[in-house]
């Protein structure tokens, strides 16, 4: 995501790419996420509509959005603020000149004669493929055996003696005889050098003479079709085999499915059924070609396709994808977000393993276009599992909706409304996930294609999930009662440090202030716990280095309270719209004096006189309640906490209120 107030240049000189580029625009959107600068919470997420960056032939646009910053909670989205963005797109003309042409994808590509394109000759030029060039070696640098046997000394001084001795009877033969004896002892080299290597220089050569290359740009999650022309080499009939070597490239031999990727590539042509079968274990497409025949094997590469089988789940049904193989995202794009190359070799033999052709596809993988960028908590070495709300995803008519993930580890499927009444109220289809996170501070990043065809072609959503694996702290108490406890802060260095906590006043931490945590020692930060309902909540606690702003340690708290015990029940009459003062009464049964502190479940209905008791043994005194004006006539239900100054609850009182108009005002 861009930093406020960036610029970013964009320079398309082609005509497709600028189409491309307004169409991406047109349909995408930007996700931007808001952190508290302090505690360095993650706060939410907001996603800017690129389509306010189209111009319409004016010059300039400028304007200012207002997006809502949304979390993603156990059921639903939670809406936690609002941020306004100006955006502005400025055109300017384009800084390379209008003749410049760029490479372009082809559908259908044909065999070259050699690996490379033929250079244009100019009259009176001669030219000589770089494929049959090669710079003037040494043969000790070129044959490793012989290296080996020049730099091999005698193990022992007789080996040394022996050598010697053979020397100096090769020189006195050398000095009586006429011939060309070290000319010969130099060519016996030369040859047996030529024939350990002539077997691979010529079977190398003619591979690059049967090889044909073919660039191919792909994003992840997105699939990309081309069709190969292959002819038969051979005066008689051949059953060829394309065997391919490399992740995420496989012929269509679904007769379907290659005419749906025509039908969306814009090739109105007919497809042939029943051109390819599956030989052998392996599963390799073969198809028969008559001599001379020409024919067209469409493939398709995609650098993700997990299988994962789909079930029902309660009522509702689940549509997942069932695709071959998959390609890990860290494995194709770096996490610096830099294009990653390799290279795909398909061979077309004969069953007898003959060569007729060979095709290298070098692939160039850039990352996806995330629509959306989700980050979450969770307990390390714990399942993750969330089910998300799909809004605005456009699906075919049948309603099928279907997921792949970069990741194996990764369960992800789309519940879609089994009822004509949920579909009537619109309810949006949902996205469970579901996959284990590791070792804190581990942060696994999950890629998902949402798709509207069987096929998988084209993402209709992209979601990004990043998962912070961290330290999980339980704390269980009940409602009224507060409970003290302590986490344990380790540092690398000695640093000045503040912790935070993400729900106040339920969660909080001590010391507030900065303090210096010492390096090699256990550090304890202090937390309470009152809560103020009864159920679970997730509470992160932050330490941050005040000084450099960093992050330094994570805990996610997982708060629960359950329901008192209650002691006594009160039903008190309330006068509708203006406030009531009520009291009632309570014992000390203990033989000694103490102090009690009085706290309620419901401080925007009802306050205390006094918040703080002090009675003598088996002393009784009234609690003062104050109720405030409600206009309106009903019944409601609060709890009166009666604790020692410990946080221990001692009673529980219910009050319910029953708010009526009074026979005296009426």
């Amino acid at each position: 995501m861009p930093r406020p107030s960036d610029s970013l240049h964009v320079d398309l000189p082609t005509r497709d790419q600028r189409l491309t580029f307004l169409h991406y625009l047109n349909d995408k959107t930007l996700p931007i996420e808001v952190w508290d600068g302090d505690a360095l919470f993650h706060l939410g997420s907001a996603g800017l509509d690129l389509r306010h960056l189209l111009r319409g032939g004016a010059p300039a646009v400028q304007t200012v959005v207002e997006l809502d910053v949304l979390k993603p909670q156990e059921t639903d989205e939670q809406h936690v603020g609002t941020l306004y963005v100006r955006v502005a797109c400025l055109g300017l003309q384009a800084s390379h000149p209008p003749s410049m042409t760029m490479l372009a994808d082809r559908l259908v590509v044909k065999a070259s004669p050699g690996p490379s394109a033929r250079p244009t000759l100019l009259p009176g030029s001669l030219v000589i493929p770089p494929s049959h060039c090669s710079v003037a070696r040494r043969l000790v640098d070129v044959d490793p055996e012989l290296a080996a046997e020049r730099r091999s000394k005698p193990a022992t001084e007789t080996d040394r003696k022996l050598k010697k001795i053979a020397r100096v009877r090769q020189a006195r033969q050398a000095a009586t005889s006429h011939s060309a004896t070290g000319q010969e002892a130099q060519a016996a080299v030369f040859n047996a050098v030529r024939a350990r290597h002539k077997h691979e220089r010529i079977s190398s050569l003619l591979s690059q003479n049967l090889t044909t290359r073919h660039a191919l740009i792909a994003h992840l999650g997105t699939a990309a079709f081309f069709e190969f022309e292959l002819s038969n080499p051979l005066n008689v009939e051949a059953n060829v085999m394309v065997d391919i070597h490399g992740q995420g490239l496989e012929v269509l031999h679904h007769a379907e499915e290659w005419a749906y990727f025509r039908q969306l590539h814009g090739i109105n042509e007919a497809v042939e059924s029943g051109l390819f079968q599956l030989h052998g274990q392996d599963q390799i497409p073969l198809l028969f070609l008559k001599p001379g025949e020409t024919v067209r094997v469409p493939f398709k590469y995609q650098a993700i396709g997990v299988r994962q089988p789909g079930t029902s789940h309660h009522g509702h049904e689940q549509q997942q994808d069932v695709a071959p193989g998959s390609t890990p995202l860290a494995d194709l794009v770096g996490g610096s977000g830099q294009h990653s190359h390799h290279t795909c070799k398909v061979v077309f033999r004969t069953p007898d393993k003959q060569h007729l052709l060979l095709l290298h596809v070098d692939v160039q993988v850039q990352p996806p276009l995330i629509d959306s960028s989700l980050r979450f908590l969770n307990g390390q070495n714990q399942l993750f599992q969330r089910e998300l709300r799909l809004s605005g995803v456009h699906h075919n008519n049948n309603g099928r909706l279907y997921v792949r993930s970069d990741a194996e580890q990764v369960a992800a499927y789309v519940t879609t409304p089994s009822s004509p009444a949920m579909e009537d109220n619109h309810e949006a289809p949902r996205l469970s996930v579901k996959c284990a996170s590791g070792p804190a501070p581990e942060v696994k990043r999950v890629c998902l294609f949402l798709y509207d065809s069987v096929f998988c072609a084209r993402p209709v959503q992209s979601w990004q999930l990043v998962i912070h694996a961290v330290e999980q702290v339980n704390l269980r108490t009940t409602l009224g009662q507060r409970l003290a406890s302590s986490l344990v802060l380790r540092v690398d260095k000695s640093r000045n440090v503040q912790c935070f906590s993400s729900h106040l006043p339920q969660l909080s931490v001590s010391p507030k202030a900065p303090f210096r945590a010492a390096q090699g020692v256990a550090n304890e930060v202090g937390v309470t716990f009152q809560p103020s309902f009864v159920g679970n909540e997730w509470v992160t606690v932050n330490a941050v280095d005040v000084d450099r702003r960093e992050l330094v340690r994570t805990w996610l708290v997982h708060a629960q309270a359950n329901t008192p015990v209650v002691s006594k029940a009160f039903e008190i009459s309330v006068a509708v719209g203006k406030p009531s003062n009520k009291r009632v009464s309570y014992t000390n049964d203990y033989p000694v004096t103490k102090v009690f502190y009085l706290e309620t479940d419901r401080p925007d209905l009802i306050h205390f006189k006094d918040k703080v008791m002090e009675l003598s043994p088996g002393e009784k005194q009234h609690i003062g309640l104050k109720f405030f004006a409600v206009a309106q006539p009903g019944m409601t239900e609060m709890l009166v906490f009666i604790n020692d100054a410990d946080g221990s609850n001692e009673a529980t009182f219910v009050i319910k209120a029953v708010y009526e108009k009074l026979e005296s005002e009426a």
